[in-house]
Order: C-alpha cells, then structure tokens, then sequence
C-alpha cells in the first residue's frame, strides 16, 4: 500500500527502477544506501523542473502558483521539488527503506526527502537541485548533506528556523562524501572511467599551453567561438560516455539472465 499520493507516470518510472535495481543485485552486493543511491539517480533522469513555477509571483499570481503546486506529475515529467522529493520517499518505501518527506514552513513549502538504513542513520536529500546535474553527468551535491553543510548554507540563505525543525526532528544528519558518490557512480557505471561533465569541461578549458594547436582543431581562432565549440565537443564526448556506459551496465545485466 502506499504512503505517497504520487501521479501514474511516476509509478511507472519507480516499477522500472525497482525492477532494474533488482537486476543489480543479482551480481552486485548493495546495501540499503547504495540501493537508495541507485534509486535517486535514476529517478533524477525522469524530471523537468517546472520553470513556470519559479517565474510565478506568489504575490501578485497566488492562485496559478498554488494550481501548480498541487499538480501532480504529468508524461512530460515536468515537476517541483513536493513532486520530487514525494516520490522519491514513497520509491524508497517500495524498495523497503524507510522514508519521509519534510516541509519547510511557509506558504507553498519547499519539500526534501529524509531516509533511514537499518543501522539508524538518518539521510537528507533534495533530488530537485541534482536534477539537471544527473541529467549532463555531473556529480550529485544534495545527495547526502551532512547536518554541518546542511547548517553553512541554510544560514546564509536565512533558513535557520527550517534547519532548527529539520534538527529537532531527526537529530545528526549523516554525510555522504564526494568519494563514496564517486565510488558508487563507478559501480553503476553512472560516469565513464571515473569522469564527469565538470572534468571534461575543466580539461578542455584548461589545455592553453598550444593555442595554435586549439585552434586548428577546432577549426576557429575566435574566441567566442572557441569556448562554444569546447562545449559541444565536451557534451559531445559525455553524451557518448554516458551511452556506452549504460549499454555496459545493461549487457551486464542481460548476461546474468
């Protein structure tokens, strides 16, 4: 039975994860944060952000923001964090983690998702702000955040009341580093040979040492058109990697069955 009042489309992609999921570990030892780890990623791939959402005045369009908020998860995929976050929680409860959402107080609150593993450490996460980095293969950041990050940058956006419930309520909010997201996006064959967007983008930029040679490559000497050319070659080359790596993963699986 589920807890989450979710839309059909994200049940579907939740039914395809979890199946997939279950391929994994029949040739993989997971435990309960990497099974969640696997959940989030391939869920962040379903979304759009709903840009119209954030364009819209709760002051002055209250009503076509609230319309908003409460819509549910159509076959575009276009979403808001209450969708994300909700159905990310009830994914984890349908694979045996336990899960719930949190609401910052206020009008039309922002929603995050906190997890529990059987050994009783408690998780935060924000699938909304890693989204489009799951989608042009960076690193995941609000995957994890520890209680002290989690304080750092909530006072410097004025959120402290928000943080003070998210305390009181779970106490100590467990880390998960840069290496062991890293270590898992290698086991899932998330990035190519341990590289991400970011990488690429700060190699290329960084290779000034023969401009001449940067310049016949790229066929180009103007400037503009250069950093251009960089990005599309980068995109370029992670789109191929992310390609192979999930046609990697997927005749790994298939060979298992």
């Amino acid at each position: 039975m589920k807890k989450y009042n979710i839309s059909e489309f994200e049940q579907y992609k939740i039914d395809e994860i979890l199946t997939q999921l279950r391929r994994e570990k029949e040739f993989s030892k997971l435990d309960e944060l990497d099974e969640a780890y696997y959940i989030y990623h391939e869920l962040g791939k379903a979304y759009k952000g709903n840009t119209e959402f954030v364009l819209t005045n709760i002051d002055t369009e209250y009503e076509e923001k609230k319309e908003m908020y409460g819509k549910k998860t159509g076959e575009d995929g276009k979403a808001i964090c209450t969708n994300m976050s909700t159905a990310f929680a009830e994914a984890l409860l349908q694979n045996g983690i336990e899960a719930e959402i949190i609401k910052e107080d206020g009008e039309l609150p922002h929603v995050d998702t906190i997890f529990r593993t059987s050994d009783g450490k408690k998780y935060f996460a924000n699938l909304i702000r890693d989204i489009h980095r799951i989608q042009t293969g960076m690193r995941v950041r609000s995957f994890g955040k520890a209680s002290r990050i989690l304080e750092i940058i909530m006072k410097k956006q004025n959120r402290m009341d928000y943080f003070r419930k998210l305390t009181e309520k779970y106490g100590d909010l467990e880390e998960v580093t840069k290496e062991k997201i890293e270590e898992l996006d290698r086991k899932f064959n998330f990035c190519s040979k341990g590289m991400y967007t970011e990488d690429v983008f700060k190699m290329i930029m960084d290779e000034v040492e023969d401009q001449k040679q940067i310049e016949i490559f790229f066929g180009t000497s103007d400037p503009e058109q250069l950093v251009e050319k960089k990005i599309n070659f980068a995109m370029n080359i992670i789109g191929i990697a992310n390609k192979h790596g999930k046609e990697k993963r997927e005749n790994r699986i298939w060979r298992r069955n």
